[in-house]
């Protein structure tokens, strides 16, 4: 100890921290000795004799605390300690410090660990002195013995911790990473090893200006060599090959500086390169196979890689999960430690963090090894040739292992989703929603763009042009990414669709005749076409696929990538149209005229023996034609010019009849142009300039043209009303009232709108008056229409995922999105509007289907539907928890934006999930009408079964309603239901549920076990109900809905009296505009008055929320 540290070590543990003073009951503090001799002598002469002066001082001297884990020998604190000698370990200089010493944030037992082994070796380095004593005549032995043990203990110590520090350590497929290789062997520990080996070899050098510990840890950094030697010290090589490394490497001249590069410096090293190097042959055959696990590959050489069987290179792949499959390759999702992929090539800044990637692996064909290496540089060159494209996939590595069979891999982004997925997790468009539909068409004319370049614009890495057809075109081959090139707001977001999968093209250049990729790697199966199914929307891939591809003596070429495009067009507009359920009816009739058992979309005429475009392609056409025209005549034109150019320039027989990706670029840039105006079809603009009257004018005759006169007088009902300040752009699908009042959510697909008493519902806007007239605004009503500002908002960053459901408590607001499992947003509303804080919940669960919550506590209820459709019933209860909820996982590399927020602390309790025996059917409703007891409605054919449920202990009973159509009656079997609240005593619940807007049934179930009474009333006559809604501890039943032969929106009063009378309506008020538009009513009470709250998206105009009192017109 005194060698290393100073004869005075025992002080130096416990030195002094200070001097303090108090005589004068005011303390002074001294860091030097000195100066308080100094301020003694001066000020505090009296004190006493010289003697009493030095008790006086010892006295006052404070003294270090020694820190928590602190060798009570040396005085190392937890940083230095380590479970090597400690003379090897430089003590830190927070001993200096005079500061309280913090504890690492290693445990306690990880801490008190590494003391005791640190102690321990103090203790045999005092065993070994101790015998080196004993025996004099022998102690160099001795003690040359000592020092090699000491250097063998720290490369023990060292060993151990890279084989702690190694990923998937416990497998063959082991592996270092770089960072922790450096780690392991920071500056530190190289001075250490070298301290080490100087201590146990006589042959080292005395320490110069150029040879000493601090230049062989700048060596080894210098010249990349921290692997080398972590391959040295993990194979146990001899002392003697450590020597070697040191003479020859680090400061002679085998290692000059290296470029970094896919593999560590001098790895992975042959044989001879061994034999060269070291001496004993032990250490060249424990080098070399140990080496394989350091040899860990940086990924994203622009070159392709290629692994020979007995290479020893490890692959860095921590996790991998195998997410699809295709005719010649499986897809991974793997994810790769930081540092070990580049991808741009550059391999001195690979990436800073945790990448997540996708990786296919195809199965080389037997026959493909003499062209091997030329069809894969062509493959290359698709993914990173001189022009690129942002459409095309890019490719971050290729990499070939060698064996029997060869594996060929590619290394690409991982998508948020590929088309086919995206329709069928967004699986409709609102009717009014234009912005969407112009950014799906977007997409798709630069997707066509894409194949333009594929076809006609790209070059190999030498500047040859390169000529590729795809040969697979579908939509599970066109992933979609979060397009990060447009800085637009949150509520628009676009996306950015990407060519993929190219492993069936072909290849033409200018130096070779067209070579045939497919014929590269094994298929894994054929795909097979099924058979047409009510269930499936999509069939096998080869309903994309053009005629020539059946026939003999025809040729697959760039013309047959143009008919699948085409293909693909078709369906998308189907989805625009009529949303993913358009795709199943839409099959089924190309499978009707095919002739054949594949649902192509060409057909095959038995009379003339020949092919045609298939007639279900035409007849969807004009259907799709006609609901664009009944949105806007614009959109009408805009689809048909598509879908007639479709049919006359692309989907044609004849091959070299159909046009070139080019011409659809054209085509699909006019249909954005026309689409540009559909939304400013009916739009009116208020400008500043234009007088007040003239823009009332052109609103009153935009409203107009959905209303008419009112023939019977109404009672005078007092109404308020607000439009919704909001980007025009925002297409609202549907929109939620919390229970009391207070607060309005918006929703489209992607962003969340909140609005509440303090945007404007509160406001003291004086009721106004309507007559009989009801729906016309005069001047003073429209100076007192009042405009709803935004509260807050919340838009969902990722393209993989829309909102589902949107629910509202009085105190939370619960989202719903479309999701492979149960995946929700809770927003703590009363404590943040802006809904800048929220929690997420995800849970094991299958995708929320439905959501429902009660209207007196925070329960939620569920419907998830599972892969296979079958239903189950999730309940649970939403909760203030402070405590740190865990982090959703998310894709660590993803071209989707995220946004950091805080975690709102809520988190649902008391889960519970049960799978449904439900009647065959449709869900159509799920309600909660207490937080123990809720309403699942199921139609199925002519009957509505109502299973009411409880959720403590689970039960469900099973009621069924028949109906009939009265008059040819043809509206939706169910149109809405309300709960009729009981005393909170009673254990009485009741249902009034609407049918084919023309029918009540009552229903009223005493308790849960007993069975229902049902009243079935006579049809309403003369009016259409559309919404209903209950007054609270009140038999009043509110609805909206319009009288026979007029389209006004009326709120109406339904007063049911004996089961064999027809249900009276009185007339409350006339809303102002068309029944048309959707509408949704919610009731709640306010003091003595009774609201009902109306919200009415209309489509060409503002958003409209309507309040009206109701009290005087119910009598309550």
């Amino acid at each position: 100890m005194e060698d290393k540290h100073s004869s005075r070590w025992t002080e130096e543990v416990h030195k002094l921290i200070s001097w303090c003073c108090d005589i004068d009951h005011e303390e002074q503090y001294f860091d030097d000795e000195g100066d308080f001799d100094e301020h003694v002598k001066a000020d505090h002469q009296d004190c006493g004799t010289k003697d009493e002066i030095s008790e006086l001082k010892e006295w006052c001297e404070l003294r270090r605390a020694r820190p928590p884990y602190t060798c009570p020998i040396c005085g190392c604190v937890p940083e230095d300690i380590a479970t090597v000698v400690p003379w090897l370990i430089q003590r830190s200089s927070s001993i200096h410090n005079s500061e309280p010493h913090q504890i690492s944030s290693d445990s306690e037992v990880e801490l008190r660990r590494r003391l005791f082994r640190h102690i321990a070796s103090h203790l045999k380095g005092l065993v070994l002195m101790s015998i080196i004593s004993l025996d004099r005549p022998n102690s160099s032995r001795f003690f040359a013995f000592t020092k090699e043990s000491l250097y063998e203990d720290l490369l023990d110590s060292i060993r151990s911790q890279l084989k702690d520090g190694l990923e998937k350590k416990n497998t063959t497929e082991k592996f270092a990473t770089r960072g922790m290789v450096k780690h392991v062997l920071s500056p530190s520990n190289l001075e250490a090893v070298y301290e080490a080996l100087k201590a146990a070899n006589a042959k080292m050098p005395t320490d110069t200006d150029q040879v000493n510990a601090r230049k062989f840890a700048e060596k080894v950094k210098e010249r990349k060599l921290q692997h080398f030697l972590a391959v040295l010290i993990y194979a146990k090589c001899s002392i003697d090959a450590t020597k070697e490394f040191l003479d020859k490497l680090v400061f002679g001249n085998e290692a000059e500086f290296q470029e970094d590069q896919e593999t560590p410096n001098l790895l992975p090293a042959s044989k001879e390169f061994l034999e060269r190097l070291f001496s004993r042959p032990s250490d060249r055959r424990d080098f070399f196979d140990e080496q394989r696990t350091f040899c860990t590959l940086v990924l994203g050489s622009l070159d392709v890689v290629t692994i020979r069987s007995d290479d020893q290179i490890s692959l860095p792949w921590l996790e991998q999960e195998q997410i699809g499959t295709g005719a010649f390759g499986v897809v991974y999702k793997v994810t790769i430690p930081k540092a070990h992929l580049t991808t741009d090539g550059n391999f001195s800044q690979p990436t800073s963090r945790l990448m997540t990637v996708a990786r296919k692996d195809f199965i080389c064909a037997d026959t493909a090894k003499a062209s091997f290496k030329k069809e894969v540089k062509a493959i290359r060159d698709i993914f990173s040739g001189q022009a690129t494209h942002d459409n095309i996939l890019k490719s971050f590595g290729t990499i070939v292992i060698e064996g029997k069979p060869s594996t060929f891999s590619l290394l690409m982004p991982l998508a948020d989703l590929d088309l086919q997925e995206y329709m069928k997790r967004n699986p409709e468009i609102p009717p009014g929603d234009t912005s969407t539909r112009e950014s799906i068409i977007r997409s798709a004319r630069e997707l066509a763009d894409a194949l333009d370049f594929l076809h006609r614009k790209m070059t190999t890495s030498e500047g040859d042009p390169i000529v590729c057809y795809h040969m697979d075109l579908k939509p599970s081959n066109i992933l979609i990414f979060h397009d990060t090139r447009r800085r637009s707001e949150a509520s628009n977001r676009d996306m950015i669709w990407k060519l993929s999968d190219f492993g069936l093209s072909r290849v033409k250049t200018r130096t070779r005749s067209q070579a045939d990729l497919s014929n590269l790697f094994r298929t894994r199966f054929k795909d097979q076409s099924s058979q047409a199914s009510a269930t499936q929307n999509f069939r096998g891939t080869d309903m994309f696929l053009p005629v020539e591809a059946e026939l003999e003596g025809r040729t697959m070429n760039g013309n047959s990538d143009i008919w699948s495009f085409g293909c693909i067009l078709s369906l998308i507009f189907t989805y625009m149209g009529e949303g993913y359920k358009g795709f199943g009816g839409y099959s089924e009739s190309r499978l009707l005229y095919s002739n054949k058992n594949v649902d192509y979309f060409y057909q095959y005429n038995k009379s003339n023996i020949g092919f045609e475009i298939n007639r279900g392609v035409v007849e969807q056409h004009e259907k799709l034609i006609k609901l664009a025209a009944e949105r806007s005549p614009l959109e009408g034109g805009a689809v048909r010019y598509m879908l007639k150019s479709l049919e006359s320039e692309v989907l044609l027989i004849d091959q070299g009849s159909r046009c070139g990706a080019d011409r659809i670029v054209e085509l699909l840039q006019t249909t954005l142009k026309k689409y540009s105006t559909v939304e400013s079809e009916f739009s009116i603009t208020e400008n500043d300039s234009m007088p007040h009257s003239l823009v009332q004018k052109a609103q009153e005759k935009v409203l107009g043209l959905f209303r008419r006169k009112s023939k019977q007088s109404l009672a005078q009902t007092n109404i308020r009303r607000w439009r919704l300040e909001v980007d025009k752009k925002l297409k609202y699908k549907d929109c939620v009232c919390s229970p009391d009042g207070s607060r309005v959510a918006y929703w489209t697909g992607k962003t969340i709108t909140l609005f509440d008493d303090r945007s404007g519902l509160a406001n003291a806007i004086p009721y106004r008056r309507v007559d009989s007239m009801g729906s016309r605004m005069s001047s003073t009503d429209s100076e007192r229409e009042s405009t709803l500002t935004v509260a807050g908002q919340y838009s969902l960053a990722d393209w993989s995922r829309s909102w589902r459901s949107v629910r509202l408590t009085n105190r939370y607001l619960i989202a719903a999105t479309t999701d492979e499992l149960f995946n929700c947003y809770i927003f703590d509303v009363e404590f943040d509007r802006k809904l800048n804080m929220y929690s997420r919940v995800t849970l094991s669960h299958p995708e929320i289907h439905m959501l429902a919550v009660s209207p007196d506590r925070n329960s939620l209820a569920c419907i998830l539907q599972d892969k296979r459709g079958r239903p189950s019933l999730f309940t649970g209860r939403i909760v203030f928890d402070p405590a740190p909820q865990p982090a959703p996982a998310a894709s660590i590399y993803s071209d989707t934006a995220k946004s950091e927020h805080k975690d709102a602390g809520v988190c649902i309790v008391d889960q519970k999930a049960t799978l449904l025996e439900l009647p065959p059917g449709e869900i159509t409703c799920l309600t909660l009408e207490t937080r123990n007891q809720g309403y699942i409605i199921v139609r199925n054919g002519s009957t509505l079964s109502v299973n009411v449920f409880i959720i403590e202990p689970l039960d469900m009973k099973q009621q069924d309603l028949m109906q009939w159509s009265m008059n040819n009656n043809v509206e939706r079997l169910f149109t809405d239901m309300a709960c009729l609240q009981s005393d909170n005593q009673s254990r009485r619940s009741e249902l009034i549920i609407a049918s084919q807007a023309e029918r009540l049934f009552h229903l009223r179930y005493e308790g849960f076990e007993s069975s229902p009474t049902v009243v079935i009333h006579p049809p309403i006559q003369n009016y259409r109900i559309l919404k209903i809604a209950t007054v609270e501890h009140s038999r009043k039943i509110l609805a909206l809905g319009s009288q026979s032969g007029s389209d006004h929106l009326l709120l109406l009063n339904i007063e049911t009296r004996s089961p064999d009378v027809r249900p009276k309506i009185t007339k409350l008020a006339d809303i102002g505009v068309s029944a048309g538009y959707q509408a949704k009513l919610s009731v709640y009470c306010e003091g003595n008055e009774t609201i009902a709250r109306i919200m009415v998206d209309i489509l060409e105009g503002p958003y409209l929320v309507l309040q009206i009192d109701v009290s005087n017109s119910l009598g309550t």
